[in-house]
């Protein structure tokens, strides 16, 4: 595990969107979790930024959200989805199969938590993971008091969300 700590939350941003551009570039097949909120956006756009004037190929990395909202369409502003979508994933040239989110709406969130899963190890298992620190101290939306040893699941917040978290 490495540690960066920065001076202030833009060179955090920037360190950790060069981290990002670097795993791409060092293994172009990596598996990346990229967190939505507050914390990241501006992250997320730096990348995009960086790709815009040194261009890489991204293409074979598998980004994946490891948060959604739930019981709204994909194509809600709101959804994590959508945030990815318009903050880096379409920037980069990302296609759908390298995009790997949870379902907004489903009937069986449980067994789509499964398959998600189970389809990031069959990919190799996660390269870098991006999280983001909530104000009551959740972690890449794992509320306080979730166990490191969860994997992907259904949690609540004041809504239903969808977290993933893997220890």
């Amino acid at each position: 595990m490495r540690i960066t700590i920065e001076k202030n939350e833009q060179a955090f941003d920037l360190a950790a969107a060069e981290r990002i551009v670097q795993q791409i570039k060092e293994k172009p097949e990596s598996v990346i979790g990229l967190s939505t909120g507050r914390t990241t956006g501006n992250m997320h756009r730096l990348v995009a930024q960086i790709h815009r004037d040194q261009p890489f190929d991204a293409s074979r990395a598998t980004l994946f959200g490891i948060d959604e909202v739930t019981g709204v369409p994909r194509s809600y502003s709101g959804a994590c989805y959508t945030m990815l979508k318009t903050e880096i994933i379409d920037d980069l040239g990302v296609d759908e199969e390298h995009f790997l989110m949870l379902p907004t709406e489903s009937d069986n969130l449980d067994a789509d938590c499964k398959h998600f899963s189970d389809e990031l190890q069959h990919r190799g298992g996660i390269d870098l993971l991006i999280l983001g620190l909530g104000e009551n101290g959740h972690l890449g939306f794992n509320q306080p008091g979730t166990s490191f040893e969860s994997t992907a699941g259904v949690g609540s917040m004041d809504s239903k969300w969808v977290w993933l978290t893997y220890g």
